[in-house]
């Protein structure tokens, strides 16, 4: 009966602590490695409608859940997240240049993340993301390879810092 008591316990005191954590606020989450429960609840918090409405917000948590994701291992998941973000971003550079730098330097770590992407890969990454030609970019026609990869990288980090230079 005691070891039924203590296994009782037990039980009870892991499912307390698995609440706690599913309650804990997204980055503390991301913090701790738990990176699914971070992306989960971002990826909510940019589906709710407040956020919809205020480009900070949407920004800041598209940001977030690319960098979830990255460490996940999903880079064409965060690929999209900031290719969905940048537009936004791009809209308010001139009142918020930082946040257009950083959804591009963020591009640019998304892409240096697909390095070793194989052939296959890359044909359906292009057929799931745009290329975007105001962010610096190639055009449309391009196909990606593991060198066109590198070279759009490059070309986010320095639109990045050239509007950096200009804050």
């Amino acid at each position: 009966m005691k070891m039924l008591q203590k296994l009782s316990l037990f039980i009870t005191l892991t499912l307390s602590a698995l609440t706690v954590v599913a309650q804990t606020d997204p980055q503390t989450n991301f913090n701790r490695g738990q990176f699914e429960l971070a992306a989960q609840a971002w990826a909510e918090t940019l589906s709710k409608s407040t956020c919809q409405n205020d480009p900070k917000c949407y920004i800041d948590t598209s940001l977030r859940l690319s960098a979830a994701y990255l460490s996940l291992g999903r880079v064409m998941n965060a690929l999209k997240v900031l290719k969905d973000a940048l537009p936004i971003a791009q809209k308010d550079k001139d009142t918020d240049p930082v946040r257009f730098a950083t959804v591009l330097m963020y591009l640019s770590d998304a892409y240096l993340a697909m390095r070793g992407f194989q052939d296959e890969d890359l044909n359906s990454l292009e057929k799931i993301c745009t290329k975007i030609q105001d962010a610096g970019t190639k055009d449309a026609e391009s196909k990606l390879t593991e060198k066109n990869i590198l070279d759009e990288a490059m070309e986010c980090l320095n639109k990045a810092e050239s509007v950096a230079r200009n804050v």
